[in-house]
């Protein structure tokens, strides 16, 4: 090469380096101002947890960890895309970066938010109606679309989803699975309360605080504060939060990674999630004692478990990244494609539809019985049908070894499942003799006859055989390895209530998958446990058992 080939070709490189690093910059500005604005508003003020407009204040709760998990999901994809490149279809070309008029627009935008929320949710303040509820949200949105368009117009983003819906879809999957572990993870709460209070009542008395702990009833007294700690705010969810996000980052870099070694990640992310939680009550504990109860019960008791969960995720991953001993050898590096293959939209489609369907209706079931779960078998139909020409014809063939694990967990379920079931016998009977009909067949349609496809056609047809490996429409019928069915699994068993139970229940239907190499097997397997299930609610009364 000659010397002026090399300096062309240096200077290509430092041009490329820095426009990646200005693409960079021009996504994570608006990224930053968001997550400082949203932890600003948590310092100032938390959502009520009772009065009028619950309707309203029920979706924002929820919709926490569906958002950040897609957000960090979504960031996981697109890195693993411009690593490997996936064959997706190119994306228009971005418009200069002119972010400033924007930047103001959302600067004063998010001091109307504030402003809003100090009025309404202040301490003391009554509890606000559901129209001024309405009013905050809407400027919320409105601030949060002004930080997006700081970074591209608004037009070129649905272009761009338009061209690449797949990564959108699945890192919206992953939010909504987040939001069902981080649910199943604050049953652990009852496990770990004696520990997360004795430690962080030990760290504010070293600090100086004259505190009490009481753990029979999880509650911290300081300074005649009683500070009561409930699952809902107990930031434990961030356990399942941090290791669903380092799961999701070691399947997408497993072909670059020794993936073996990096399922350590998630043990450590757990126990770091534990004690970013220890940190938050002794603090918020210090703050009480110090004199500022209404700091530590305004926004701060709920909200920093969510900038320990940033930083524990992110900071972990980057790290990861960096690690000589995780990565493979050059020679040894897989050459299939980063990120998700284009063919696993079809797979997972009909389970987001339902998934997502079923985070709307539960935000509007008040009385613990989702009144709308027709919509969520309705959406998961309709989208089925809409995607069936993209998948495999589907085999149902009884055979004995499918029923008998189906009714084997079915039985299992049965056993140790279900809890208490007086809201869902309460709902219906304070329904019409038609609507309580209406509603216990599109149940009984919903368990036995769509969700048995709709879930196995997500775990065990699409997630199982990518874990196996990247190209998962050429593996074979009867791959298998172990990491592939346990991560799987414990996907499948985190949309769960009963988290435990539905991992061994996904690893039963991915074991009978495997027999025959039929997917089909694994759609019987799992009817026929909705089944038995259903039997025991409508035969005996264990209406507990439907209470997800």
């Amino acid at each position: 090469m000659s010397a002026g080939a090399g300096v062309a070709a240096r200077s290509c490189g430092r041009g490329l380096r820095v426009a990646r690093l200005r693409g960079g910059v021009r996504w994570t500005v608006p990224a930053v101002i968001v997550a400082a604005e949203y932890l600003g508003l948590s310092l100032l003020v938390d959502l009520p947890m009772a009065g009028p407009a619950m309707t309203l204040v029920r979706p924002l709760r929820m919709l926490g960890p569906v958002l950040f998990g897609a957000a960090a999901a979504g960031w996981l994809i697109a890195r693993g895309e411009s690593r490997g490149g996936t064959g997706a279809a190119p994306l228009p070309p971005l418009p200069a970066w002119r972010p400033w008029p924007t930047l103001a627009l959302q600067a004063g935008a998010y001091a109307v938010t504030a402003a809003t929320a100090v009025a309404l949710l202040r301490p003391g303040a009554p509890p606000p109606s559901p129209a001024a509820m309405a009013v905050f949200i809407a400027c919320a949105a409105a601030t949060g679309l002004l930080a997006l368009r700081a970074a591209a117009p608004l037009g070129w983003l649905l272009a761009a989803l338009a061209r690449r819906w797949l990564a959108p879809l699945v890192a919206l999957s992953v939010g909504l699975l987040a939001w069902r572990a981080a649910s199943a993870a604050e049953g652990l709460w009852g496990a770990l309360t004696a520990v997360t209070l004795h430690a962080a009542g030990a760290l504010a008395s070293a600090a100086g605080a004259e505190i009490q702990v009481d753990p029979a009833r999880s509650v911290i007294r300081a300074s005649g504060v009683r500070i009561e700690i409930a699952p809902i705010c107990s930031g434990v969810d961030g356990i399942g939060l941090v290791v669903l996000f380092q799961a999701v980052w070691i399947a997408l870099a497993r072909e670059r990674i020794r993936w073996e070694r990096a399922l350590v990640l998630l043990p450590l992310g757990a126990a770091a999630a534990l004690a970013g939680n220890v940190l938050r009550v002794a603090a918020l504990t210090l703050l009480a004692a110090a004199g500022r109860p209404d700091l530590a019960f305004g926004g701060f008791h709920s909200k920093l478990g969510w900038a320990f969960f940033i930083a524990i995720a992110l900071g972990s991953v980057a790290i990861a990244e960096r690690s000589r001993w995780l990565a493979r050898p050059a020679d040894a590096e897989g050459s299939a494609a980063a990120g998700v293959p284009p063919g696993a939209g079809a797979y997972a489609a009909p389970f987001v539809a339902m998934l997502a369907t079923a985070l709307v209706t539960s935000m509007l079931a008040g009385d613990g019985l989702d009144r709308l779960y027709g919509l969520r078998v309705a959406a998961g139909a309709g989208v089925l049908l809409a995607v069936r020409r993209r998948l495999p014809v589907a085999v149902l063939a009884p055979a004995l070894l499918p029923i008998a694990a189906g009714l084997a967990v079915g039985a299992a379920w049965v056993a140790l499942a279900g809890g208490d079931g007086t809201a869902v016998s309460e709902g219906l009977a304070r329904m019409g003799p038609a609507e309580r009909a209406a509603w216990i067949s599109a149940r009984v349609a919903g368990a036995c006859l769509l969700v048995p496809v709709v879930e196995e056609l997500a775990f065990r047809g699409f997630l199982l055989p990518w874990l196996v490996s990247p190209g998962f429409r050429d593996v074979p019928p009867r791959a298998w390895s172990w990491p592939a069915a346990l991560g799987s699994s414990l996907a499948f068993g985190a949309i769960h209530s009963q988290w435990l139970l539905g991992a061994a229940a996904g690893l039963a239907f991915a074991g009978v998958r495997r027999w025959r190499g039929r997917l089909g097997d694994a759609v019987l397997a799992h009817a026929v446990a909705n089944a038995a299930i259903a039997a025991a609610v409508l035969g005996a009364g264990r209406w507990g058992l439907w209470g997800g």
